[in-house]
């Protein structure tokens, strides 16, 4: 898979999950826009923002917002053609699963997240090429606070 495809596929894959989880839900606004082959996703809820942005290099950067914290940038994913990028769209697509089920249904999720973010930037340590699902177990570790 080349460059232009995985960026394809993960673009779909934002799609996907934003038409699953967002489409009925008032309070939520989102808008996607493309800028010199770069694509951004930004996800609304009262005084929180997520963003996805997917660049023309293949390189992803996810953004968390919340208003009463600085916006934290992970630095998602770095473009290699060596890499498997079907295991990498699998990967995409459960962790904006969970990422967008939990900043749509739990209102406070955003805000406890960046509270644990503002300790320990390295909580979420969501990297795609990860061998484990580290940064899933800490993030369930703190929903039972939302």
């Amino acid at each position: 898979m080349e460059r232009k495809e995985l960026k394809r596929k993960m673009v779909n894959e934002v799609l996907k999950c934003i038409q699953k989880q967002v489409v009925f839900n008032r309070s939520i606004s989102y808008k996607m826009e493309v800028k010199a082959q770069n694509i951004y996703f930004w996800i609304h809820r009262y005084q929180t923002d997520f963003k996805a942005n997917i660049y023309a290099d293949g390189n992803i950067q996810l953004k968390f917002n919340e208003v009463c914290h600085t916006e934290y940038t992970c630095d998602y994913y770095q473009f290699n053609e060596e890499d498997n990028l079907e295991l990498l769209v699998k990967n995409f697509k459960k962790d904006m699963n969970i990422l967008l089920k939990d900043f749509i249904e739990y209102p406070m999720s955003w805000h406890v997240i960046m509270d644990y973010l503002d300790q320990d930037d390295q909580f979420l340590d969501m990297k795609l090429l990860r061998n484990n699902d580290q940064w899933i177990k800490n993030y369930k570790s703190i929903r039972k606070y939302f």
